[in-house]
C-alpha cells in the first residue's frame, strides 16, 4: 500500500503509522521536506496516520493533498486490518499457550494421581482375592475386576503419554510419530511413516515446538479414528515440509485403506478438535477420499513460522 501511494503521487517518502504511532511501513527519506500528515480513520475511530513528503525540490499542492485525503480511507482500512490481524495472532498465541498448560496439567493429574490410584485399587483387589479361599464364589469376580483395573491403568498411561509425549520434547516430531505408530502396529494395523530423509522435504526437521505438539495431536487422533472405525489394514502418515512464497509450511497427511467416512457420517468431537487445533496455528485440516476413492485421507496444512516472522521473511525477499 505504501509503495502504491508513493508511486501514484510521485512522493519522496511515505510512512504509515498505527494508532500508537508505531511504523508499519516506511519508504524513502524525508530529506528535509515538510511532511504532510493525513489522519487515517475507520468508522469514526483513529486507526493511524499517513505521513508523506514530496521529492526534493518539489512540493505537494492543494490538489495533491485533496487526492491524499481521498486515498486515506483505503489506507486506513489496510491499517485497521493489520491491527485486527495482529490482535488475532496474539489471541491465537495465548490460546495455544493455555491449551499446552492445560495438557501438561492433565498429564500430571493422570500420571501422578489417577494412574497410581487405579493401580492401588488393583493391588487391593488382588490382596482381597488372596484372603479368600480358592472355592469362594467372589474369587472370579475379584480376578475380573483386577484385570479390568490393570487395563484402565494402561489406558491412563497411554492417555498421559499422548497428551505431552516426552519423546516429542526430547527428540522432535518425526521420532515421536514413529514411536506413536508402533502402538497401533502391535494391534495389527500396519502404519508407514514418511518424513524428511524419505524425499519429503528437509523442513520437517525445523518444526517449532508449539506446531509439533499440535501436529502430533492431530496424527494421534487420526490414527485413533483409523484403528477404531476404519476397519483398515494399512495406513500411511506423510510429513512434508514445503516452502511456498507465503512462507515455509508443513503438510501432514494420514491415509488409510479402510471403508471411508461416507456421506452420512457427521462431524464429531474429535473432528471438531482437529479443526480447532489447525485454526489455532493459522492452518487448515481437511478430509477427503483416499487414493482410488478408497479409505480416508486427513490432510493438515500449517505454517512453520508465526505471522509476524512470515511477514518479515516475505518482505526480505521483496527487497
Amino acid at each position: 500500500m505504501a509503495e502504491s501511494v508513493a508511486a501514484s503521487f510521485n512522493l519522496g517518502s511515505v510512512r504509515v503509522l498505527d494508532e500508537d504511532g508505531e511504523t508499519l511501513a516506511a519508504l524513502g527519506e524525508p530529506a528535509g521536506a515538510q511532511p504532510v500528515t493525513v489522519p487515517l480513520v475507520v468508522r469514526r475511530r483513529a486507526a493511524g496516520t499517513l505521513v508523506v513528503t514530496a521529492r526534493p525540490g518539489e512540493r505537494l499542492d492543494r490538489r495533491a493533498r485533496t487526492a491524499l485525503d481521498e486515498v486515506a480511507p483505503i489506507v486506513a482500512t489496510a491499517v485497521h486490518l493489520a491491527a485486527v490481524t495482529r490482535a488475532l495472532r496474539e489471541s491465537r498465541g495465548r490460546l495455544a499457550a493455555a491449551r499446552d498448560d492445560e495438557r501438561r496439567a492433565l498429564r500430571r493429574e493422570l500420571h501422578d494421581q489417577l494412574g497410581p490410584a487405579l493401580a492401588g485399587i488393583g493391588l487391593g483387589l488382588a490382596a482381597a482375592r488372596n484372603l479368600l479361599p480358592d472355592d469362594s464364589p467372589a474369587g472370579p469376580l475379584l480376578t475380573r475386576l483386577r484385570t479390568e483395573a490393570d487395563a484402565r491403568v494402561d489406558e491412563v498411561r497411554v492417555l498421559a503419554r499422548g497428551l505431552v509425549p516426552p519423546v516429542l520434547a526430547e527428540l522432535g516430531l518425526v521420532p515421536a510419530v514413529r514411536e506413536l505408530v508402533m502402538r497401533y502396529e502391535a494391534d495389527g494395523l500396519q502404519v508407514v511413516v514418511r518424513a524428511d530423509g524419505d524425499g519429503c522435504g528437509a523442513a520437517v526437521r525445523d518444526v517449532p515446538q508449539e506446531v509439533a505438539g499440535a501436529v502430533y495431536a492431530v496424527v494421534a487422533e487420526a490414527l485413533r479414528n483409523v484403528s477404531r472405525h476404519a476397519r483398515a489394514r494399512t495406513c500411511t502418515v506423510t510429513l512434508a515440509g514445503l516452502a511456498p512464497d507465503a512462507g515455509p509450511r508443513l503438510t501432514v497427511s494420514v491415509e488409510d485403506d479402510g471403508r471411508g467416512m461416507g456421506p452420512a457420517v457427521r462431524a464429531g468431537v474429535g473432528t471438531q478438535s482437529l479443526r480447532e487445533r489447525a485454526e489455532t496455528l493459522g492452518g487448515t485440516v481437511t478430509w477427503q477420499p483416499g487414493e482410488g476413492g478408497r479409505g480416508t485421507r486427513v490432510v493438515l496444512d500449517v505454517p512453520l513460522v508465526r505471522d509476524g516472522e512470515q511477514e518479515e521473511e516475505v518482505r526480505g525477499r521483496v527487497r
